[in-house]
């Protein structure tokens, strides 16, 4: 556990309830219990569930912006928060957001896709170089757009997208050097086709597993190895069923807060101001944190044995040009869309 109040625990932070003093007239007292009562009424608690792990800075920065919503809001709102899957899967939980049996949910552009396909062009392999051209893209008119298709689904999207951080091979059996290492490797991905088309084109062999069923999957060889950001590799321990790392760098992901759209226009407007402008504050924070950890991670993860290994990514991406990788991708997505993303990439493909 993290140590703060409210993230995904039984008993989340709750309001204190004003109570006036038993001096007095009968009349005021009545009137302090009425009131008591009225205050405790207008508390509106809200779910917000994802997969990420305790410890890791996406929940830190979570419980930080719960706190801060719970104070600004006068105790008015309480986000609870239900961290490590606790809710169900990936797919579970965006289900359940649209079907509102929670308010928000916190998930992979990728795995968005699933409702919003435009969600997956992020993902598009080996396009982004550096977190300045990410955060170029995302903040700009292609996140808008994006935020425009998930609105189609009857969901709110705050308006920060947060970082999962540029993803990495691990593997149990070999470093990955080139594309020939990955001819035949068993490796899991998430539940997205964003990732099936890349490793298919690749010549590996991807399976679909939920990152709550990872560690067992790798610790009795289901698969031989996984890619993720390094902070899971880290806060996930995968560094303990798994010898080699290779820094492929192959997608960058991120991960938006979407709100089921009831839950939300329920709320005043007062209260969406705040709730959102926290959130965000807390994505800029953990964009930060990220972005350091992709660094400091590869001296930690080293002491603790895992074999590092840099990547040439040319190869791979040759690989892909000859499988038909970027024209196939390419035409998933609306024009728009495409050139959305080129105007900050250059070309692709």
């Amino acid at each position: 556990m993290s140590g703060t109040r409210g993230l995904g625990q039984s008993h989340p932070v709750r309001p204190g309830i004003g109570r006036r003093s038993a001096i007095g007239t009968g009349v005021a007292a009545l009137a302090g219990f009425v009131g008591a009562r009225r205050a405790h009424a207008a508390v509106v608690t809200l779910k917000l569930a994802h997969a990420i792990p305790e410890g890791h800075p996406t929940t830190i920065r979570f419980n930080e912006a719960a706190e801060r919503i719970h104070q600004l809001t006068n105790g008015a709102v309480v986000l609870r928060l239900f961290p490590n899957s606790q809710l169900g899967s990936q797919t579970d939980m965006i289900s359940q957001v649209r079907s509102g049996a929670i308010d928000l949910t916190f998930q992979s552009s990728a795995v968005l896709s699933s409702i919003a396909p435009t969600s997956a062009i992020v993902g598009t392999a080996f396009v982004f170089p550096d977190y300045k051209s990410v955060w170029s893209a995302v903040d700009g008119p292609l996140g808008d757009y994006m935020r425009a298709e998930y609105a189609k689904a009857n969901l709110v999207a705050m308006h920060r997208m947060w970082d999962s951080g540029f993803r990495h091979v691990t593997a149990s059996t070999r470093p990955i050097h080139t594309p020939e290492d990955l001819a035949g490797f068993k490796i899991r991905i998430p539940a997205s086709p964003t990732w099936s088309i890349l490793f298919a084109a690749l010549g590996a062999a991807p399976t679909s597993l939920d990152l709550s069923e990872l560690y067992s999957a790798l610790q009795t060889k289901i698969v031989d190895g996984e890619e993720n950001p390094l902070a899971l590799v880290s806060t996930l321990k995968f560094y303990e069923v798994q010898k080699y790392c290779s820094l492929t760098k192959h997608i960058w992901d991120g991960a938006w807060i979407v709100a089921n759209n009831r839950s939300w226009s329920r709320l005043p407007a007062n209260h969406q101001d705040i709730i959102e402008a926290q959130l965000n504050e807390a994505g800029a924070k953990q964009r930060a944190d990220m972005e350091v950890l992709d660094t400091t991670l590869q001296a930690e993860l080293t002491q603790k044995g895992l074999i590092i290994n840099p990547v040439d990514i040319a190869p791979f991406r040759t690989k892909l040009q000859q499988a038909g990788y970027y024209a196939a991708y390419r035409a998933r997505f609306q024009p728009q869309a495409w050139d959305l993303l080129t105007k900050t990439t250059g070309p692709i493909g």
